[in-house]
């Protein structure tokens, strides 16, 4: 089962962004969180 990691503002996390479409690079990329702490914490998606 996956951990869940409660995400905060100003986070930096790895994002695979497998899939792509057309010429997007699919790589391991590193990510900044930007919605706030309360969206965060209610909606489990990024």
């Amino acid at each position: 089962m996956a951990r869940m990691t409660i995400l905060k503002r100003g986070m930096i996390i790895d994002v695979n962004l497998d899939p792509t479409q057309g010429s997007e690079t699919g790589k391991v990329r590193p990510c900044i969180i930007v919605t706030n702490d309360v969206y965060n914490e209610r909606v489990p998606v990024i």
